[in-house]
């Protein structure tokens, strides 16, 4: 018992103009991991529910797992990935992943968003979704809380609010920038056989779509979307898609790579006894072109190549 209650904790929510600033000077730039929710009455946050650490909640089940975001430049990645379980704690699905890449504004306390590509999983809701005649997806209020965290919350068709995502900064975007701090669009692959180059492929991300691939680094972590269509022999896409967040560094022409949080498949290929959690690979950043070695042992393997947006 007091280990569920160590994983439930209710706090009043007050806030107050001494400690918040206001939206439109609050800087929403940099990486955001949900913590919590806050509920709302008459227009004021009344309590605040924070998620038991390594843990989302999903139609009220807390279920094992993270959600993260970034905002850079007018560009947006979000992904989480959890188990589903039901009211029982009963796992009824161990692999729940899901990731959009978005392009964004904020103005004053609302944010809009366009979906650019994004996880298989979301096709279903996209094909649902409609640009509405403002030309975006999606809109959200904001509040900034203090200097690191914010609530998203949608309004009800009153105007009134109800229950909103509550986030805490976990990396900056711009303010200690690295080389590598920026909004990467996919342009191109060069791939190798038998370390020679076998050919140049473009990249050709489809928008409104759930096809594409984009880094958007923060001064110290980075986000990684990316989806292909990959058919087995009969016909069926067997690549949904994956998201990652990881805290980099560069060093003497090395990116080193170390896991956060990623959605199932990433998260396979780093439990690898040869990365045990970190990936180092060359690369090279000029003229706002970023690459990115993956060659093996055996030369077989491809650059990809990013140009910053």
């Amino acid at each position: 018992m007091k280990k569920n209650l160590l994983f439930i904790v209710i706090i009043s929510f007050l806030t107050s103009c001494s400690t918040s600033e206001t939206t439109s000077s609050f800087n929403y730039e940099g990486v955001w991991k949900r913590i919590g929710q806050i509920k709302y009455e008459n227009g004021v946050g009344t309590d605040t529910l924070i998620f038991p650490e390594g843990s989302i909640r999903r139609n009220g089940v807390f279920s094992p797992g993270f959600r993260y975001k970034i905002y850079g430049s007018g560009h947006s990645i979000w992904f989480d990935s959890s188990k589903k379980v039901d009211r029982d704690k009963k796992i009824l699905e161990e692999n729940n992943d899901m990731f959009a890449k978005t392009s964004y504004k904020i103005e004053n306390d609302s944010l809009f968003e366009i979906f650019n590509f994004w996880h298989d999983n979301a096709n279903p809701m996209m094909e649902n979704w409609k640009l509405g005649k403002d030309g975006f997806h999606y809109r959200a209020k904001l509040e900034s809380l203090g200097e690191d965290k914010y609530v998203q919350y949608n309004l009800r068709p009153d105007g009134s609010r109800s229950w909103g995502e509550f986030y805490q900064r976990v990396d900056t975007y711009n303010v200690t920038p690295s080389d590598l701090t920026g909004a990467w669009k996919r342009v191109y692959t060069v791939r190798y056989r038998d370390g020679k180059v076998l050919d140049t492929v473009p990249y050709k991300s489809q928008e409104l779509s759930d096809v594409g691939s984009y880094i958007i680094a923060g001064d110290t972590k980075r986000i990684w979307a990316f989806n292909v269509k990959n058919r087995n022999e009969e016909g069926l896409d067997i690549s949904p898609g994956s998201a990652q967040l990881s805290n980099y560094s560069l060093l003497d022409g090395k990116i080193s790579d170390t896991i956060v949080w990623a959605n199932t498949f990433v998260r396979e290929i780093y439990k690898r006894a040869e990365y045990n959690g970190v990936r180092v690979r060359n690369y090279t950043i000029k003229d706002n072109i970023f690459s990115m070695t993956n060659v093996n042992a055996n030369g077989n393997g491809a650059i990809v190549v990013f140009e910053k947006e």
